[in-house]
């Protein structure tokens, strides 16, 4: 198997595989870093609370690219339990970086806060960090995003936070309605 092959497989198993899967997801070892990531949220969406851990740990002391997948894959939990602990992540962690990626968690877990946290962010935020909140409100999948930005976007007075919320606004419109 490709490496894809076996994301896509344990992605698929962790959205429709009942808690008997789980056990036998369970006795797996892989090697590659990115398989495992996807391994733990299958175990973890089927009720494996020590694969929800580990996720968690990863968020908070992985690299960036580690932090994004990780918060990615808790976005697209079904089961609402990291939910609590995102949220304190988002609003207490020292490192930014962990909090906006809690933060993108939140978002595709459809968190109104998640969203004035990233818009905040990216507008008072350090030019690093606010690139990663506005790049986590650019791929957010919310329906109440648009609606978020373009009310945002009449009361913002930083150009350079308008700027990018405009530009945000323009990226996330279908390249066949523009």
């Amino acid at each position: 198997y490709y490496s894809g092959d076996k994301t896509l497989l344990y992605f698929t198993l962790g959205k429709i595989a009942g808690k008997d899967t789980a056990a036998r997801l369970g006795k797996f070892v892989e090697k590659g870093h990115t398989v495992r990531l996807y391994r733990l949220f299958a175990l973890a969406n089927l009720g494996d609370a020590k694969a929800l851990d580990q996720l968690i740990d990863i968020l908070v002391a992985g690299t960036l690219e580690d932090k994004r997948d990780a918060a990615f894959l808790l976005g697209g939990l079904d089961v609402k339990d990291a939910v609590p602990r995102l949220e304190a992540l988002m609003e207490k962690s020292d490192d930014p970086f962990t909090a906006v990626a809690a933060a993108s968690a939140l978002l595709a877990q459809g968190e109104q806060k998640a969203i004035e946290y990233l818009y905040k962010t990216m507008s008072k935020g350090v030019p690093i960090v606010a690139d990663e909140a506005e790049r986590a409100l650019l791929v957010a999948k919310m329906e109440d995003l648009d609606e978020f930005l373009k009310g945002s976007l009449k009361k913002e007075r930083n150009i350079v936070t308008k700027r990018r919320t405009e530009e945000i606004l323009y990226r996330r419109k279908p390249k066949e309605f523009r």
